[in-house]
C-alpha cells in the first residue's frame, strides 16, 4: 500500500521537477545586462558633464575679468577657430571692441546670460529646485537693466546659439530640456512665465500670484520705457487682458473662482473687442458654473 502511494504521488509532480536538466538560459540576458550598464554608464556621464560644466561657469562668474576674458575665448574659437592664425584675427578684433566688451552694461549682461545658461543646465541636471532660485535671480536683475543690455548678441538672441555653449563637447549639452524656456533673454517676461510661474503652478505653489503680479508690473515697466508711443496704448487694450485672463486661469485652477472671475470682468469690461474676447468668455461662463455647483456644496 505505502509503495503504492508514493507512485501515485509521483505520477501527480509537473515532468519539470522530476527532470535534472536545469532550466533553460534566457537567450536575451546578455541585452538586458547590457542596457542596465549602458545606462548607467551614459547617466554617470551625462551628470557629470553638466556637473564639470557648472563649475566651469561658476567659476567664470567669480570676478568680471575671469568672466570676460572666459567669454571672449569661447567666442575666439567659434568665430575665427583654433591656431596662430585665429589669435592673430581676435586680437584684432578685440582692439576694435575694446570698448564694448569692457562696458558695465556688457559684463552685466554677460553675467546675466551665463547665469541663464547655468538654469538650463540645472534644469536638464534634475535640479529643479535651485533652476526656479537661480531663473528668479535672473528676473530680478534682467527687469531694472533690460533696457540697457537688450542690444548685445547674446542676449538678443536663443540660448543655443551662445558661443560658450557651442565649444566642441558642449554643443548637444542643452539638447532634451523640456518645458524650460531658452530663447532669446530680451524676452524676459516670457522667460519669468515659463521658467518660473509655470514651475510655481506645478507645484501648486500660491506664490504665483505674487509672481504673476510682477508678470505684469515688468511688462508696463517695459511699454512705459519704450520709444514707441503706442506701445503703452497696446498694452492697456491687448497685453495686460490677455496676462490677467492667464492669472486668472491659475486661480481657477485653485478653485478661486469669484477672485477669477473678477479679474476677467475687469480685464474685459474696458475691452469688449478684445482679440481672445471669445475665449475669455468660454472661460468665464464655465467658472461661474463651477462657482455655483462649489457654492450647492457648502
Amino acid at each position: 500500500m505505502m509503495r503504492f502511494k508514493i507512485l501515485v504521488l509521483v505520477g501527480l509532480l509537473p515532468v519539470a521537477a522530476l527532470s535534472s536538466e536545469p532550466a533553460p538560459k534566457d537567450p536575451f540576458r546578455d541585452i538586458e545586462r547590457f542596457i542596465k550598464t549602458i545606462q548607467k554608464t551614459h547617466d554617470d556621464k551625462f551628470e557629470g558633464s553638466i556637473t564639470s560644466i557648472l563649475n566651469i561657469l561658476q567659476r567664470a562668474l567669480q570676478s568680471d575679468k575671469a568672466m570676460v576674458e572666459f567669454y571672449l575665448g569661447a567666442f575666439q574659437n567659434v568665430r575665427f577657430g583654433e591656431g596662430e592664425q585665429a589669435a592673430l584675427m581676435m586680437m584684432t578684433w578685440k582692439e576694435k571692441n575694446a570698448s564694448l566688451y569692457q562696458s558695465t552694461n556688457f559684463k552685466n549682461a554677460l553675467r546675466l546670460h551665463i547665469m541663464f545658461l547655468q538654469s538650463a543646465l540645472l534644469k536638464k541636471g534634475g535640479w529643479e529646485d535651485k533652476a526656479l532660485d537661480l531663473s528668479m535671480k535672473i528676473v530680478q536683475k534682467a527687469a531694472t537693466r533690460m533696457n540697457r543690455i537688450r542690444q548685445y548678441g547674446f542676449i538678443r538672441k536663443p540660448l543655443s546659439t551662445s558661443p560658450i555653449i557651442n565649444m566642441g563637447a558642449r554643443k548637444s549639452v542643452l539638447q532634451g530640456i523640456k518645458d524650460w524656456y531658452m530663447g532669446p533673454l530680451s524676452n524676459i517676461t516670457e522667460m519669468h512665465r515659463q521658467n518660473v510661474i509655470a514651475v510655481m503652478r506645478n507645484a501648486e505653489d500660491l506664490k504665483v500670484f505674487i509672481e504673476w503680479e510682477n508678470n505684469i508690473n515688468m511688462e508696463k515697466a517695459f511699454a512705459e520705457k519704450s520709444k514707441d508711443p503706442n506701445e503703452m496704448v497696446r498694452f492697456r487694450k491687448e497685453r495686460l487682458p490677455a496676462l490677467k485672463w492667464q492669472m486668472a486661469i491659475d486661480y481657477a485652477a485653485f478653485k478661486e473662482y469669484r477672485k477669477a472671475m473678477d479679474i476677467i470682468v475687469a480685464a474685459l469690461k474696458p475691452n469688449p473687442t478684445h482679440p481672445q474676447f471669445d475665449r475669455m468668455m468660454a472661460d468665464l461662463k464655465k467658472w461661474l458654473e463651477e462657482a455655483r455647483q462649489q457654492d450647492v456644496k457648502k
